[in-house]
């Protein structure tokens, strides 16, 4: 997924006063250039990609070409608990709230017999 999909749904959300719930970002994390190391992208090819902003379309590191590439997003694929839940810096657990309905803590209590 591009990073710019998951921003524009937050503004979205943001502007309707919607809550917005940002689960994860999958495999792949967005690199930034001061983040990620760029020798570990021409090494490692197969860990890298370009992600398109218009249709989500993917292509390999090495085949990013020119000026028309420039929105295209760097990804690494680090896997899921590594790329995390951050978007922007922030996690975002937002929840709708109803005003009927009493938030309730939930806790799982083991019964046990002795």
């Amino acid at each position: 997924m591009h990073p710019a999909w998951a921003r524009s749904l937050r503004d979205q959300c943001g502007h309707a006063g919607v809550s917005f719930f940002f689960k994860q970002w999958g495999e792949w994390a967005p690199q930034n250039g001061a983040a990620w190391p760029p020798g570990d992208a021409w090494q490692n090819p197969h860990r890298h990609r370009w992600v398109s902003p218009d249709d989500g379309r993917a292509k390999p590191f090495g085949e990013l070409t020119g000026t028309d590439d420039l929105a295209w997003a760097h990804m690494k694929r680090v896997g899921k608990k590594a790329a995390g839940r951050e978007l922007d810096g922030q996690i975002r657990d937002e929840f709708p709230h109803h005003p009927h309905i009493r938030q309730v803590d939930c806790h799982i209590a083991a019964v046990g017999g002795s």
